[in-house]
């Protein structure tokens, strides 16, 4: 197996299959230009034999992101829509305090 944080030529098609191990299978199913968490909820519900909880789903979910962000060897682009979705998810955590904030006020 390919050490994840040797560089790779970026030119490069990245098998992510290759890192099971550390991410779920819809990173290496589906083109990175294609994640976003509503993708991965539909597919997870097409694609799992079983379904998981929410909670699971989401960490999931935001786990894989997180350890293909940190590898410096992905190439910039995977990197870069992982990058994506994760900003996307503290723009929606800070919209959700900042309804609370409202409602409460």
């Amino acid at each position: 197996m390919q050490n994840p944080d040797e560089p790779i030529d970026e030119l490069e098609e990245i098998d992510l299959k290759k890192y099971s191990d550390f991410i779920c299978s819809y990173f290496y199913s589906v083109e990175a230009g294609f994640w976003s968490l509503r993708h991965y909820v539909d597919w997870v519900c097409k694609n799992e034999n079983e379904l998981p909880q929410w909670e699971t789903c989401l960490d999931n979910f935001y786990n894989s992101l997180n350890w293909i962000n940190s590898r410096r060897g992905m190439p910039i682009y995977t990197r870069t829509c992982a990058k994506r979705n994760l900003d996307d998810k503290k723009v929606s955590v800070e919209d959700e305090i900042f309804v609370t904030i409202i409602l409460l006020t």
